[in-house]
């Protein structure tokens, strides 16, 4: 500018309408975007205008909306990046919009809100038709178990056959749930609600077991729980009998294991007890030795090592008899963990006799 006064709008100085003069020609014929008026104001020039209105109307969003053509109780709506369609706004959609807060929107809609002020209380639930939110009183028909007045229903009408009704009390915590379907109302069922549970007193149609944790047993059949509990450590009839064994002094294994052998048997319990029982045939023992008055069998009858060793010596009894002959008996050596004791017989007379053993042993395996 040729003066700068810096004087103050409005000004009529000559000198400022000179300065105007030289800003308003770059504003309407410069080339720059914007230019400086006499106050040093940045001011936007025709050309600067020129190129926002381009820059705009290169705009794709603007091209689209463009594109459509108006018609009635349609609202255009983005459906991508530059791309506009339209919706239809019916006349009841114009009025639900413009609703001042969501009871205005529950009016217009035609919904019943649960309040005191303005649910309409039910006569009786089996004569309800529209679908909303009604109070409950003392005299209300066809209500659930537990609904004292107070309580609130909300009905959801399909059609005139097929409807649901669900029940809240104003009493307990309990909901209640029925349908109408084809025309007949089923029995009124009552949600599970968290908590201690101290309504329920039956369950019915379970497809998945309750685990321990929620007050089950995790299966659904008893031969499943059987299983689970044998394979947790139970006992039943199947693994009463069977190889008895043990971990570090604890038993692992059935209660009661039995083992035949030929003249005998022995019983291992899981409490480490063992029971070993022989019975041996002795054919001609010779008891010829003297000794005072009687007479004895010098070499007697030999120790017989154990079906399964003992943990440790065990208490062994003995009996001899002898065929039509009292013998007298007595061990001539001491058992181990792995054999039996010998024996040797004494008698009156001098004799030659055939005898039979009956051994039994008693101690632990573990």
């Amino acid at each position: 500018m040729s003066y700068d006064t810096g004087n103050p709008v409005p000004s009529i100085d000559p000198r400022d309408l000179d300065d105007n003069a030289e800003n308003l020609d770059n504003l309407v014929n410069g080339v720059d975007a914007v230019y400086p008026d006499r106050l040093g104001v940045m001011r936007k020039s025709y050309a600067g205008m020129e190129a926002d209105i381009e820059e705009l109307l290169d705009n794709p969003n603007l091209a689209a909306f463009a594109a459509l053509t108006g018609v009635a109780d349609r609202l255009p709506y983005f459906t991508g990046a530059g791309a506009l369609s339209l919706a239809t706004l019916t006349a009841k959609g114009r009025e639900l919009l413009a609703g001042a807060d969501s009871a205005a929107m529950r009016d217009t809609l035609g919904i019943p809100w649960a309040g005191a002020a303005n649910a309409t209380v039910a006569t009786d639930l089996n004569a309800i038709t529209t679908t909303g939110v009604f109070g409950i009183s003392s005299g209300t028909l066809n209500l659930p178990p537990v609904a004292a007045s107070g309580s609130m229903a909300l009905s959801l009408v399909f059609s005139s056959t097929n409807m649901q009704q669900i029940v809240t009390s104003r009493t307990s915590d309990q909901v209640y749930f029925r349908r109408l379907s084809g025309g007949v109302w089923q029995a009124w069922t009552s949600f599970v609600m968290a908590g201690a549970n101290s309504t329920i007193t039956s369950l019915t149609g379970l497809t998945t077991a309750l685990s321990i944790a929620q007050g089950g047993t995790g299966v659904t059949t008893t031969a499943a729980l059987l299983t689970a509990l044998i394979a947790a450590g139970a006992y039943a009839k199947t693994n009463i009998l069977g190889a008895v064994t043990q971990a570090s002094g604890v038993p692992t294994g059935a209660i009661l294991q039995t083992v035949n052998f030929t003249g005998g048997w022995y019983t291992k319990w899981a409490d480490g007890r063992l029971e070993h029982v022989r019975i041996t045939d002795h054919p001609s023992v010779a008891i010829t030795t003297g000794i005072g008055s009687s007479f004895y069998s010098i070499t007697g009858l030999p120790a017989v090592a154990f079906q399964t060793p003992f943990i440790s010596p065990p208490l062994v009894h003995t009996d001899i008899i002898g065929v039509a002959t009292p013998l007298h008996s007595a061990q001539n050596s001491i058992p181990t963990t792995t054999m039996g004791p010998g024996v040797f017989l004494m008698y009156p007379l001098s004799l030659t006799v055939n005898v039979t053993r009956y051994e039994l042993a008693i101690g632990r395996w573990f």
